[in-house]
This record gives structure tokens, sequence and C-alpha cells, in this order.
């Protein structure tokens, strides 16, 4: 991949919303990684749901149980320990419904290093870090990167100040790196159906995804910029 692309990512459960808007997607020619949380806990429609996305070419990573933060399980076991108990079932699971689980996402954005290097004994790509008010250097060159933050966010209708200038000041970031950004977002749906979290509209969405057409940005899964490990 020699030209600019943006990769966006969702966390969490929210497989119904994600669902919703494959034909948002696929009229946009658009291809998505979504973070799911807890995967053991998923019903067979949630199952089937994540199997539709990933037929339409979407990717399925993980994201870390938020409730079990690294720091306080590391007071006592080692990352190797971690690996095996918390994460490997995890990925079990997804991969024993046909789910080919190549990226991380850190819980709630945050990281502890002494994490990075097991996680990359088994992930392509492992995400970390959230949007920042400070966009450079979040541009990164496809092909050769396996940890990544996030240059912006996508929770647009939770948030006033995701505005259009926002989203423009990143996407310029994109293309004059010539490089590959990441967009991450949770919950896909209208104001009554969010519930609490922070969230996007399916117009939203639609805005979006119109918007980096119009500027030649083709929307790519997160793994496209790992190199095969």
């Amino acid at each position: 991949m020699d030209s600019p692309a943006v990769s966006l990512t969702f966390d969490g459960a929210y497989i119904d919303h994600w669902r919703r808007t494959r034909g948002l997607f696929a009229a946009y020619q658009a291809r998505a990684t979504f973070f799911v949380t807890a995967p053991d806990a998923l019903s067979g429609d949630d199952i089937l749901a994540l199997q539709a996305l990933a037929e339409d070419g979407h990717e399925v990573g993980l994201q870390g149980a938020a409730d079990k933060p690294f720091e306080r399980y590391l007071e006592q076991k080692t990352p190797r320990d971690y690996l095996k108990e918390e994460i490997a079932p995890q990925v079990q699971t997804l991969q024993d419904h046909g789910f080919n689980v190549r990226c991380f996402a850190f819980p709630a954005h945050t990281e502890d290093p002494r994490m990075v290097s097991p996680l990359l004994s088994r992930f392509r790509v492992v995400r970390r870090f959230g949007p920042t008010a400070r966009p450079a250097g979040r541009v990164y060159q496809t092909s050769n990167q396996n940890v990544v933050d996030c240059i912006g966010s996508l929770n647009m209708a939770s948030d006033p100040a995701l505005d259009e200038e926002y989203y423009e000041k990143c996407l310029r970031q994109t293309l004059n790196r010539n490089g590959m950004s990441v967009f991450c977002g949770q919950a896909i749906c209208s104001a009554d159906k969010a519930d609490g979290a922070s969230f996007m509209r399916p117009e939203d969405l639609e805005w979006f995804l119109w918007t980096l057409r119009q500027k030649k940005l083709p929307v790519l899964p997160l793994s496209t910029l790992a190199r095969a490990l």
C-alpha cells in the first residue's frame, strides 16, 4: 500500500449496532475492525452478526477486559501468565467461531509497557492510546507498524468538540504524511439507544464515510498496518 488510508475501529459489545451498519459500510466499500469485549458472554445472535460482518470483509479483534487492569494482575503474576490465563481463552472462543484474531486493543485506551511484547507474540497489531489533541505523529506508514495509537474519536454524537474542523485536522495530517491513521468508536445508534455509551449516529457514520470517499481515503482493516510476523 503506497497511498494514504484510514482504519475505523469500534470497541465493546455493541454487536447489534454494528450489524445494522453493514449496508452503510458496503455502500462505501469500507472495512472496519471490531474489537470485541468478553467474547465468551456473546449470544448466538451476536456470533451470527459478527460472522456476517466478517463475511463482508470486516475484521474481528479482541479488546482486553476492562475489569481486570494489568497493573493489579501483574502485582502477583507475570505478563505471560496474563496472556495465558486471560487472553488465550478469549482468543480461543473467537477462533472456535471461525474468526482469525489478528488485532488486540488495550481496555479503555490504557497501556502497560510490560504487556506489549507478550501481546505482540500473539497479535499482529496492538492498539493502545486513544485520541490526542496533537495528532502529529499518529500517522503510520503501512506494512511496518505493530503498535499504534488513535488519531481521532468517532463518538461525535457524544462530544460537540468532534466537529468538522476536528476531522479536517486529523485527515489533513493523514494526507500530508501519506500514511494510515486509526480512529476509534464504540456504539453506533440513535441517542435514545445509547444507554450512556459513547456513540455516533448512523447518519454521522455516513457523513464520515462520505467525507473519506471525497478525500479518496480508503477504509481498511487495522491489520493492514502490520508487517507479517
